[in-house]
């Protein structure tokens, strides 16, 4: 029988890096947990359309910009999103749904409503997204589709 991947350090949670939200890009786990050596000054993910803002409410979501530490958070910086712990499906309503809306809109330019609702029409695309990234396109947001998208903004 194979052999469980061993942690480099006690703790530390495969293909989280040291990262301590979001999704394990290897094995799809969540690394909240993770104990893998930390930046001495770890940034805070910014809450997008709050600029640098840290009072009011989001020009994107409408959630308060109260927290906000003003780091970008367009693909390519070490923001995470937070698609929640649940799958998401074809009904799926929610602020993990807002979080997927912000995702697909950043990577894919698709000026979706940020409603939290998830539609057939987002399904199709999550789809497409899902075949072109070398996942199992059913539409479902699960462990690993959240690990790959998350991926693509570290």
């Amino acid at each position: 029988p194979a052999t469980p991947a061993t942690p480099a350090t006690p703790g530390e949670i495969p293909g989280c890096g040291n990262r301590t939200t979001g999704f394990s890009v290897s094995t799809g786990a969540s690394c909240v947990g993770n104990t893998a050596t930390l930046p001495a000054t770890p940034a805070t993910p910014a809450i997008p359309g709050c600029d640098s803002r840290t009072t009011g409410f989001s020009t994107s979501s409408g959630v308060s910009c109260v927290g906000n530490s003003g780091v970008t958070t367009s693909v390519g910086t070490s923001a995470t999103y937070n698609f929640g712990t649940k799958t998401l499906k074809n009904g799926s309503r929610g602020d993990a749904v807002k979080q997927l809306q912000m995702f697909l809109n950043a990577t894919l330019n698709l000026g979706l409503k940020l409603d939290g609702i998830l539609g057939p029409k987002t399904i199709a695309v999550i789809k497409k997204w899902q075949a072109d990234n070398g996942l199992v396109a059913d539409g479902l947001v699960g462990a690993k589709t959240k690990a790959k998208m998350n991926a693509m903004v570290q």
